[in-house]
């Protein structure tokens, strides 16, 4: 079963949207359809946000490529450093004093909120009203700081796996095709062996 050819009506409110923020984009017949072709396997909500992302930097409309590029399931986005802070507050007054102080019992959405945490001292009973707006800049700050290196690290780790696949695919055929062992191309490959 293929795409189906007509858009639902929650994918024409979806144009709608982006007709509204940028009223001088000219839309032709057919526009939705074509739209709707290449985003069909996105949710509504992951759109729409991707959408507003888009809208937030960018004076001319989004195309199709460019909304795949900033649509992210809301699993894979993780919580904004304003979210930590509230998880953060929130195990504040959750938890008593002594139990803040037994940290390994306490759960946490993620590492790196855990660490935010730790990083402004969140046990501390003695925080000040006047504190609090340095406080949360501090973990917001690294809070912000672990999230990007922890994405740094995926990315990293994403491309090292992809740039592997290609290596074998490359050594695969290389010794399918002429009927040598794999060490032979090793070193073509950067993978040790003598040069000869």
């Amino acid at each position: 079963m293929g795409v189906p050819v007509k858009p639902p009506d929650w994918f024409l409110e979806f144009m709608a949207q982006i007709a509204l923020r940028y009223p001088s984009w000219a839309v032709k017949p057919g526009t939705a359809g074509a739209y709707w072709m290449s985003l069909h396997d996105l949710a509504a909500p992951d759109l729409l946000r991707a959408l507003v992302e888009h809208a937030n930097h960018s004076a001319y409309a989004p195309s199709t490529a460019e909304l795949r590029a900033l649509c992210r399931p809301m699993s894979e986005i993780g919580l904004t450093a304003a979210e930590a802070w509230d998880e953060m507050r929130q195990n504040r007054k959750k938890y008593s004093p002594y139990e803040r102080n037994q940290n390994h019992l306490i759960r946490w959405s993620s590492e790196a909120v855990r660490r935010a945490a730790q990083s402004v001292e969140w046990t501390d009973l003695s925080w000040t009203p006047e504190q609090i707006p340095t406080i949360r800049a501090q973990f917001e700050r690294y809070y912000n700081a672990l999230v990007g290196k922890q994405t740094k690290i995926d990315n990293r780790n994403d491309a090292e796996q992809i740039v592997q696949g290609i290596r074998g695919a490359i050594g695969q055929s290389r010794s399918e095709l002429y009927g040598a062992p794999q060490s032979h191309f090793d070193h073509l490959l950067g993978e040790g062996g003598d040069d000869e």
